[in-house]
């Protein structure tokens, strides 16, 4: 991606059903950014009504999420956000393992508003990391102007 992209978020997340959001804490020594049991209303910090409050959405599965700093966002495309991911997983892979051990789900979630076209060059040795981890990658692809001009017609 080029210095013209409008953003790019590669955020970490750890699901499970029965997740405990200590023990992920806990095991990867960093805090999340935000972290849910199963079965809570989920908090939206845009609320017209009323922001940082609960509100009617429900967790589906319990989530554990880490996002790299603002920063970084801006600055970095999809495939230095996920080389970051890689060697923070990586200098983590027995927290990792006795995460996947629990049934937890260790995954990259990608949102990219670019478009409309997206180009995204990911190393070999970047998906055999990855892949020997057992981490799964999650690209969402959007077009945020053409989104704007959507819902104003």
């Amino acid at each position: 991606m080029s210095e013209e992209t409008e953003y790019c978020s590669c955020k970490l997340y750890v699901r499970g059903d029965d997740l405990d959001p200590q023990l992920v804490t806990t095991l990867l020594g960093v805090e999340p950014s935000e972290a849910y049991l199963k079965g809570e209303h989920k908090i939206l910090r845009v609320n017209r009504e009323s922001p940082g409050k609960p509100s009617n959405l429900i967790v589906r599965t319990g989530t554990w999420r880490l996002d790299v700093d603002e920063e970084k966002k801006r600055s970095w495309d999809a495939a230095a956000q996920l080389e970051y991911w890689c060697a923070f997983l990586t200098s983590r892979e027995a927290a990792v393992r006795e995460l996947q051990a629990h049934g937890y789900e260790v995954m990259v979630d990608c949102y990219i508003d670019e478009g409309p076209v997206v180009y995204v060059d990911l190393s070999v040795a970047l998906m055999q990391a990855l892949g020997n981890l057992g981490v799964a990658l999650k690209f969402g692809f959007y077009d945020g102007e053409n989104l704007q001009a959507e819902k104003t017609s």
